[in-house]
């Protein structure tokens, strides 16, 4: 004899929603990565970075020089892959990591272009949510 749950719901604010009624849930999760299992626990799925870090310290050493320019070029151009902050290297804050980032870190400390966006001056979370990560920033630890 096999059983089926027929009168489960979920609650959407004020609105009840039977489960057979709802959508499949999505194939990929928010990183864009195929899920294992496609099962929906009722669950919201965020992307948060609360890892602080400062923007431009690509080499995650204190401070801000020519060094964590050139660390944005190695990393888009000799396959330099040792990141562990990705939202560091992220220099204009435009939610990637090109060679405009490099142009903006040496605007900043040759050109008196102006400081970089938050979390720039002191360790902070980023206010713009992306795709990109960050793992670890040891300056901020």
């Amino acid at each position: 004899m096999s059983r089926r749950c027929v009168n489960h719901a979920y609650r959407f604010d004020d609105e009840e929603v039977l489960a057979d009624k709802l959508p499949p849930p999505p194939r990929e999760d928010i990183r864009g990565t195929e899920r294992l299992y496609l099962v929906d626990i009722g669950a919201y799925e965020v992307l948060l970075t609360d890892t602080p870090f400062k923007r431009g310290d690509t080499n995650a050493d204190g401070s801000l020089n020519i060094a964590d320019a050139i660390r944005i070029l190695g990393y888009l151009f000799s396959g330099s892959r040792l990141v562990y902050c990705l939202k560091a290297l992220d220099a204009n804050d435009d939610g990637g990591v090109n060679i405009a980032d490099a142009v903006k870190v040496l605007g900043h400390l040759f050109g008196g272009e102006g400081d970089l966006p938050d979390p720039f001056a002191a360790c902070g979370s980023d206010p713009t949510q992306d795709e990109l990560s960050c793992d670890a920033f040891p300056p901020c630890e």
